[in-house]
């Protein structure tokens, strides 16, 4: 069985076995979507810097994705992370997998929402820079994009 089979079996394995929610300092739902989701149309600002993506998938993983994505959040932008609600999405992509995140920060003098996308390869969810008026790059490609767009 070629890998990418395999990976496809893993992915289903693991969506059967994470459905609903998952109770940590946020509840962040994991869900699987054959799919990948529509890419942002621009990428007003972006930071460079990279979180270790969970392997094995699976509640104790995302937990810790969705706590580094809080301290990397907190550390660049000033964000108290109790004012966040994260949720996730991991997208099956060949052999990588997208990470989609909405992130809404609960201003209430600003009421900021922020639209997260994660470009994921096997080993690491990397952000890199990216022009305002520039596409992201394609994942299969071989890079990886992160976008967090602002939703006024």
């Amino acid at each position: 069985m070629k890998r990418r089979q395999l990976l496809s079996l893993s992915v289903v394995g693991v969506a059967m076995s994470t459905a609903g929610c998952i109770t940590a300092r946020r509840t962040a739902p994991l869900m699987f979507d054959p799919q990948p989701p529509d890419r942002p149309d621009e990428c007003p600002f972006s930071h460079n810097f990279d979180v270790a993506f969970p392997v094995p998938l699976e509640d104790e993983s995302v937990e810790t994705l969705t706590a580094a994505y809080e301290r990397e959040l907190r550390a660049s932008d000033g964000v108290d992370p109790d004012t966040l609600s994260i949720e996730v999405t991991l997208t099956s992509w060949g052999q990588s997998y997208i990470a989609d995140l909405r992130v809404t920060v609960d201003d209430v003098d600003t009421g900021e929402t922020y639209s997260a996308a994660y470009y994921v390869d096997e080993r690491q969810l990397m952000r890199s820079t990216a022009d305002g008026t520039e596409l992201p790059v394609d994942p299969r490609e071989g890079h990886s994009l992160e976008c967090r767009q602002r939703i006024d």
